[in-house]
Order: C-alpha cells, then sequence, then structure tokens
C-alpha cells in the first residue's frame, strides 16, 4: 500500500510540476495544468471506544452474593496526528474529477490492579493489561459540481465510489496468584480478538461555501457532509489461552466471513481562505482550510455475526454455541488542516 501511494502521489506531483512546453506538446495548451491542484492534509482526530470494554472493578461490595457496585474500564484511544492526499481536475467547465486517500492509526493501552474480566474474578495480586491497535484506509473517487449562485455562495454537489478497509485489534492479559502446595505461580490468561472490515460501494455527497465579507473576499466558511452505502466483508477471529500448565486450556473462536450493509456519515465544517496569483504558467489558486470532521461507520463492526443461542432448558443439553459479541459502530472526530495548491482553473 505504501509503495502503490509512493508511485501514484510521486507520478501526480510530476505531472503537475513539467514544463509550459511539455504541456503544449501534448495538449496544445497549458490548460491541463491549470485545471489541476494537489491536496494535503493534517488531521488530529480521536477514535469512538465503541466496544473497548476491559473488565470492571469493586467499588463496594455487596452482602447477600450480588455483584456491589462495579465500575467498568475502557480503552480510550486519544487524538493522534494522520494525514490524507490527494487531487482534483477540473473539467468541462465547473466540474472536477477527485481523488483522495486517507490514512489513520491509533493505540491505547490500560493497566489495571484487582480487575474482573476475561472470565475470572479477581485473586491475591491480581493484574489485568489491555491494548487496542485500530487502522482505517479509505479511497474516495469522485465527480463533482459546483453550482455557482453568485459570488458570495457556491454549493459543490458529488457522487462518488469508495473503498474502506477498517481494522480493530485488542489484546487482553490477565495475570494472578494461583495457590497450589509448593507455595504458588503467576498465572497468566491472554486473549486476542481481531474485527475487520473490507467495504466499497457508492455515495453522495454536498459542501456550501459562503463568502459573507466584502472587505475580506478571500475568507469564507465551509459545511457540507458526505455519506456511502458499502457493501462489506466482515472477518472476526477471538482466541484464549492460559500458559500456566503442561497442557494449557484454549479456544478459538473463528467464525466464517460475512457480509453486511454499512452506512457511513461524514460531516466537515469550517473556515477557509482562497486566494490566486500570477505565475509563469498564467495564474495558480492558494487555499487553505480549517475545519472539524465527525465521521461515523455504523454497525461496521460485527464481532463474527454470531447470535447468542441460549440453552433450551432441558437437562442433559446444557452448552449452546459461543455469541461473540453485537455490532457496534466506529468512528473518529477532531480538527484538520488542509493545503490545496494548482493552476488558475483549478
Amino acid at each position: 500500500m505504501k509503495k502503490t501511494l509512493k508511485v501514484t502521489f510521486g507520478t501526480m506531483l510530476a505531472v503537475s510540476m513539467v514544463t509550459p512546453a511539455y504541456a503544449q506538446n501534448f495538449l496544445g495548451e497549458t490548460d491541463f495544468l491549470n485545471n489541476l491542484s494537489v491536496f494535503v492534509e493534517g488531521n488530529y482526530t480521536k477514535p469512538s471506544n465503541n466496544g473497548l470494554s476491559v473488565g470492571d472493578l469493586l467499588v463496594t461490595p455487596s452482602a447477600g452474593g450480588l455483584d456491589g457496585w462495579r465500575r467498568q474500564v475502557f480503552l480510550n484511544p486519544e487524538n493522534e496526528w494522520d494525514y490524507a492526499l490527494g487531487f482534483t481536475y477540473r473539467y468541462c467547465g465547473d466540474s472536477r474529477l477527485i481523488l483522495r486517500y486517507d490514512h489513520y492509526d491509533a493505540s491505547d493501552d490500560t493497566t489495571n490492579i484487582d480487575i474482573r474480566n476475561i472470565g475470572f474474578a479477581p485473586a491475591p495480586d491480581t493484574a489485568g493489561y489491555a491494548i487496542v491497535q485500530e487502522n482505517q484506509h479509505e479511497w474516495l473517487l469522485g465527480l463533482a459540481h459546483s453550482l455557482g449562485f453568485d459570488q458570495g455562495f457556491n454549493l459543490d454537489l458529488m457522487a462518488f465510489l469508495a473503498q474502506d478497509k477498517l481494522d480493530v485489534s485488542l489484546q487482553e492479559t490477565q495475570t494472578q496468584f494461583v495457590a497450589n502446595q509448593g507455595g504458588g505461580v503467576f498465572a497468566h490468561y491472554h486473549r486476542t480478538t481481531e474485527n475487520t472490515m473490507e467495504g466499497f460501494g457508492p455515495g453522495l455527497g454536498a459542501m456550501a461555501q459562503v463568502y459573507p465579507f466584502r472587505c475580506m473576499q478571500n475568507w469564507g466558511f465551509f459545511a457540507g457532509g458526505r455519506t456511502a452505502l458499502l457493501y462489506a466483508r466482515n472477518s472476526y477471529q477471538q482466541s484464549f489461552y492460559e500458559n500456566n500448565s503442561v497442557t494449557p486450556a484454549f479456544y478459538v473462536y473463528d467464525p466464517e466471513d460475512s457480509h453486511s450493509i454499512v452506512t457511513k456519515l461524514d460531516i466537515s465544517f469550517g473556515l477557509n481562505y482562497h486566494c490566486g496569483f500570477r505565475h509563469d504558467l498564467g495564474g495558480a489558486m492558494f487555499d487553505i482550510a480549517l475545519g472539524m470532521r465527525y465521521m461515523n461507520m455504523f454497525n461496521v463492526l460485527k464481532n463474527g455475526n454470531a447470535a447468542y443461542n441460549p440453552p433450551n432448558g432441558f437437562a442433559g443439553i446444557a452448552n449452546f454455541a459461543a455469541n461473540t459479541g453485537w455490532p457496534q459502530d466506529w468512528g473518529r472526530f477532531g480538527p484538520f488542516l488542509t493545503f490545496r495548491f494548482g493552476g488558475a482553473n483549478a
């Protein structure tokens, strides 16, 4: 993936910087370069922590064998710096071709004493450790058309195809002291959960831009969003083992891959500065946008799609199929800063 990105955007930048004579030889004019723009975005977003409970702690005990007051513990990845890259090409007047790639990685870990997790109540000297790693890769290829109502208001309508991959990896470890005739040993229990979605599908979007200041005509506001329906393939695997005996106990839940339709909503708004200036190719534009982004994919992590199958109540048939969880959302939000540079007509 990284090699593909380097080749793709390296080629794009090389094309955008060729001499005017080179462009004229193939196109007869410099319209190709004048209509092309490239952009780079730095974002500082935070993912949701849906489904990231890693056990609970006892706050106040209760008589009568009840559970008492419990506080659930969550992994909570913080804001992380990441990036997006792409280009636009203007054709047929007010229409544009857009290619965008968005990369994201986040992680978080926690350690808790006397935590109850992965099926084990706290014993003396119990410690629980958990770490989550999340990454998302998003490709977008689309066509946009601008509706310029007047000099102070513009509306872009967009249709696109999106490809998305999301992977959430959660590792949990429970360590506790187990007494035996030799005095005791520390037992280690491990659980690893892999949750992956790969989806592809169509989408629509709209973005409004307003330039309300006559004295500062280059400054304006933008707001809009995109929505997509992704035909997704969902993969899931969960494994557990303990390593404190000669023949350790384990289980592996490995459901078959399942398919689903995932709805994705992406909203952004903020402040932008747009200007144009002259150079040897006949003009150029420069655009800076500072804004906020809110993105959510609904029920995207399917947790194996394995439903709950309770015991049927008959004696001797007490076993039932494992319940690997229920679907959950995943999203991210936070500020971003975008720089776009291109030709005068871009």
